[in-house]
């Protein structure tokens, strides 16, 4: 996964990349607290590793334990924000 914000007028590319990722088999997740370009290496270098990459002296990751996704969902909502609600 590589995350990288384009500076300035991004008209029909406009998006917001979010370093964030859930394991759904170990039941955790992982959020880059950073908007600076980065990557995480996924098991894909080595089946048991997971490997981030950014270009920053210093960087607060999150690990958000469990035990199920919706516990992680929910934690890292907390800690980044919720939308608000529409009105009814």
């Amino acid at each position: 996964m590589r995350s990288h914000d384009e500076v300035g007028n991004k008209a029909a590319r406009a998006y917001k990349p979010v370093p964030f990722l859930m394991s759904g088999g170990g039941g955790y997740g992982v959020w880059v607290d950073s908007f600076v370009e980065g990557t995480f290496d996924v098991r894909a270098a080595d089946a048991d590793v997971v490997k981030l990459s950014y270009a920053e002296r210093s960087l607060r990751v999150v690990l958000i334990a469990g035990p199920d996704l919706t516990d992680v969902l929910a934690e890292y909502t907390r800690l980044a924000g919720r939308p608000r609600q529409p009105p009814g």
